[in-house]
Formats: structure tokens, sequence, C-alpha cells
């Protein structure tokens, strides 16, 4: 196979990303929150940031970490070659495309990846179980590229970020994040990828175990919130509210505010 070219990223077209993705995302969710014990890293070298895939949403709300906390950074992503095809657009923020569940989409993924992580201001995002998963699925596993990447390259860190998607007492979703501890490979004795493969799946199912403890609590403390969304039932709900000048009820209160409409 031919060398590739590293992805394209255009700063222009990033900025307007920038501008666009966090108003987007506002009107699909109640709110955006990250756990607050969550361990942000400065990425001072080549950083792989891997999540869990349990929806289509979860490049963007990656992008909503990358607007907040790293945006003087140049951001990759790869993508399946066919979705790409679709939206040539974001060609130009960073998306590579890989040819999925193919040798050859393997090599793609393994060249552009040390293309990319070769430039000391990047970091690649990735969801390396491939498909769609939703997120009580245990075990967690995931592809084994990463796990090439991790035995191969030297400066290179990984971080796992849980991603979640929940209903409190809003009509919207909340979506929720967690970052776990980076993992540096320089600080661990020599393992095959098979053995990095297996260790970066077992960080990410921990920060996906300790976001869902925290997900069923209903609870907004321990969250930080990095985008406010709608708010409000909807409907006949919101209706009665304003009419009658009360706050929408929540929890096992709500019930009873129901039986009696």
């Amino acid at each position: 196979m031919n060398d590739l070219p590293l992805p394209v990223y255009s700063p222009i077209v990033a900025a307007m990303a920038r501008w666009y993705i966090p108003r987007f995302v506002r009107k699909a969710f109640h709110a955006v929150r990250l756990d607050a014990q969550s361990i942000i890293p400065q990425a001072v070298t080549p950083t792989v940031i891997y999540l869990n895939h349990p929806s289509w949403w979860d490049p963007l709300l990656g992008a909503v970490i990358a607007c907040q906390f790293y945006p003087r950074h140049k951001h990759y992503c790869p993508i399946d070659a066919q979705s790409l095809a679709q939206y040539p657009v974001m060609r130009k923020l960073g998306f590579f495309p890989v040819h999925k569940n193919t040798a050859r989409g393997a090599a793609e993924f393994l060249q552009a990846s040390r293309n990319v992580l070769q430039q000391n201001n990047a970091i690649l995002w990735v969801t390396p179980q491939g498909d769609f998963v939703d997120a009580l699925v245990r075990p967690v596993t995931i592809k084994p590229g990463l796990g090439h990447l991790a035995r191969d390259i030297r400066p290179i860190r990984f971080v796992p970020m849980a991603v979640e998607y929940i209903f409190w007492q809003d009509r919207l979703p909340e979506a929720l994040l967690s970052i776990g501890a980076e993992i540096n490979p320089a600080s661990y004795e020599d393992k095959t990828a098979a053995q990095w493969t297996e260790l970066l799946a077992s960080e990410l199912e921990v920060r996906q175990n300790t976001l869902r403890a925290k997900a069923v609590l209903r609870s907004e403390e321990g969250f930080t919130m990095l985008l406010k969304g709608r708010s409000g039932t909807g409907g006949i709900y919101d209706l009665r509210r304003r009419l009658g000048g009360k706050k929408p009820v929540s929890g096992s209160a709500s019930h009873a505010e129901q039986d009696r409409l």
C-alpha cells in the first residue's frame, strides 16, 4: 500500500465547527455534563482519546470536549469510508476514511494514525468498538488497532472517555461524560498488542462503570455542566405550568400531579 498523506485539517472549517456544534448539541439535550472527578489531560504529547460508542451523537460530544479544552489542537478521527463519502465536508475536519471490518481498513487506520501522531499538537479521537454498542454491555471489548499503536509508537498516551445518555426529570435526555486518567505506555513493561488491547478495554470499562454508578443517582451533583440545553417537560405539562405559575414537578411527586390532571 502506498503511503497515505496526512489527513486534511482546515483551521477555518474547524473554527466554524467550534461555533456551530455546541449550538446544535444544545437543541437535542437538556444538558451535557462532565463527571466532576474527570481528569482533563494537557495533551502535551500526541494523545489518543478513545470512547465507547452507544450513539450517533458520540463524535459531537467529543467535539464539545475538543472545543472547551483543546481549541488550539488539531483533531483527527477515523470514519467509515462510505459514511465519509456522504459528508465530504468532514474531510476538512480531520476525519479520514477507513474501510470498516477489512484488512485494508485496519492498515489504513494504523498508517493514518501514525501520521497524525507524529504531530505534537494532534489529538486522535477513536471509537474502538467499531459499531454502536449499548453503554450497558459488558465486558467492554475493542478492536485491536489501539493495541498496535500502544505497542509501536513513542511518545504517546491514551485517555479513556465514557459516554452515556439518560433521561432524568426533563423531556430531553442528559448527555453524561467521564474522562479517566491517562495511560502512558512508556510507564509499563513491554506488552504485546493483544495485551495492550485488553488493558485499554479494561480501563474504558472502569470508566463506564464509574459513570453508570453516577447516572443512576439521577442527580446533577458530582457533575460539571459543559452545555446547558433546553428545559421543560413540554406539551400539556409546560402549558399547565405557564397558566398556573407552577414549576414542573419531578420524581415520585410527578405521578400524583399527573393523576390529578
